[in-house]
């Protein structure tokens, strides 16, 4: 009992923390830089629970029944398909945000 209200408490904590935060943020921006700035953020924690596709849950199931040295392999192979994802998303992000005039937002970033 007394951890699940720890465990509450704390996120309770962060909660309050990231909206701190965004207000904070908002004297310094406008409205237009705030938003942008509220897109990058819910993108940022959206797109890798999407990009991951769910193997992690599929790769820890098949990983009870496998050699150590199979698994290794296919963590190698898994970890290089993410890095490569995450290069070509930010690398067509900061192209895309390189000519914009929210230079501000990207500075926080």
């Amino acid at each position: 009992m007394k951890t699940s209200m720890l465990i509450i408490m704390m996120r309770c904590c962060t909660l309050v923390a990231k909206f701190a935060l965004t207000l904070f943020i908002a004297r310094f921006l406008g409205l237009t830089e705030l938003g942008i700035y509220g897109l990058v953020a819910a993108t940022a924690v959206v797109v890798p629970a999407i990009s991951n596709f769910g193997l992690l849950n599929t790769l820890g199931r098949e990983f009870v029944t496998k050699p150590i040295q199979e698994v290794i392999l296919i963590l190698k192979h898994y970890w290089s398909f993410m890095a490569l994802l995450y290069v070509i998303i930010g690398g067509t992000s900061l192209f895309l945000l390189q000519n914009t005039q929210y230079h501000s937002v990207i500075s926080l970033l």
